[in-house]
């Protein structure tokens, strides 16, 4: 192990690379990324694996790729332009027989007002908080609608997390050693994933290998991927 001894608890990385191969840099077409992704929740590094991130406007096309697939075999995660299309995408994932929806992940349009923000997204999903329905996330603006955003999240069914400053998370993010590095994730504890839950990644194989260098995973999850 590159960068110590002290793997973590499995859950700490549980689903946690989201497939955005189709986004850039890497833009893979989807007739590629569909099977591609297959390919890796059937893999050893399929623990890492989180759903396929697709645009709603590739929905129509995915329904066609994915035809002749069995029931459920595509894990998705769809990204949307308004919170009024959170309830057309999860309607559409509805009628894609080899689709199931685990994430919506909502943008904010601009000139949206913040305080509008979360009364729209509940009138689309009147049902988010029942515990049965897709996991919905708010993508937060970095304008100045972003305080007021958070605070009103805070008190609804959907997911923000206002923690430390900006110039801490810049401080940890700057950092290039690898044993410190290494040494702070294994001070986490899986419940962190509570707050943070996952992230898009055009690259797979880059976060197991870097993961599993800083050994903070078994080697042998990246064995599909040399």
């Amino acid at each position: 192990m590159t960068a110590g001894a002290g793997r973590v608890p499995p859950e700490l990385f549980a689903s946690f690379c989201d497939d955005a191969a189709m986004f850039p840099p890497g833009e893979m077409p989807l007739a590629e990324a569909v099977p591609a992704h297959l390919g890796h929740v059937a893999a050893t590094h399929a623990p890492l694996v989180g759903p396929l991130v697709v645009p709603q406007a590739r929905l129509a096309e995915l329904a066609e790729l994915t035809i002749a697939y069995d029931t459920g075999t595509v894990e998705l995660s769809v990204t949307v332009p308004s919170p009024e299309d959170a309830a057309h995408a999860r309607a559409s994932v509805g009628t894609l027989r080899a689709a199931r929806l685990r994430l919506l992940e909502v943008a904010v349009p601009d000139g949206m007002p913040a305080a509008e923000i979360v009364p729209r997204l509940s009138a689309a999903l009147p049902n988010a908080d029942d515990g049965t329905l897709v996991t919905v996330y708010v993508e937060v603006p970095r304008d100045k609608r972003q305080a007021e955003l958070i605070a009103s999240l805070a008190d609804s069914p959907y997911l923000a997390l206002d923690g430390a400053s900006e110039r801490e998370i810049a401080a940890v993010l700057a950092e290039r050693d690898a044993a410190t590095v290494a040494g702070l994730v294994r001070a986490l504890s899986p419940q962190v994933r509570n707050a943070f839950r996952s992230f898009g990644t055009c690259s797979l194989a880059e976060p197991v290998d870097e993961l599993a260098a800083l050994g903070l995973l078994s080697p042998d999850l990246t064995k599909d991927l040399l």
